[in-house]
């Protein structure tokens, strides 16, 4: 058609965010440093980005949330970490988590 523009797309610009486990920025630090974490007070290992644990399947690309590479920790408080104790979506399940820095 004549006359008319194709409107641009506008970028989305992900907001910079600091990792409270690492202290690092995210996305664009590629793994999270804290391995170790609470649930309910027991000590616990932190699921890999991309691991079968995970249950989302092999990881295609780095995290879409938290920017990690496939392999590695998810960024303290991404939406996609699994909490190893109940299995469910870490910031929405019931248990009481904490990073544990070393």
């Amino acid at each position: 058609m004549f006359g008319m523009r194709r409107k641009k797309k506008e970028k989305t610009v992900k907001k910079i965010q600091i990792c409270p486990a690492c202290g690092r920025e995210y996305p664009g630090s590629p793994r999270c440093e804290v391995s170790q974490m609470t649930a309910d007070g027991l000590p616990y290992q932190r699921i890999k980005y991309g691991s079968a644990r995970e249950g989302y399947g092999p990881a295609l690309g780095n995290c879409v949330c938290c920017g990690v590479f496939p392999g590695a920790l998810h960024h303290w408080g991404c939406v996609l970490e699994v909490c190893p104790a109940c299995g469910g979506q870490m910031l929405s399940c019931a248990c009481d988590t904490k990073h544990t820095n070393a």
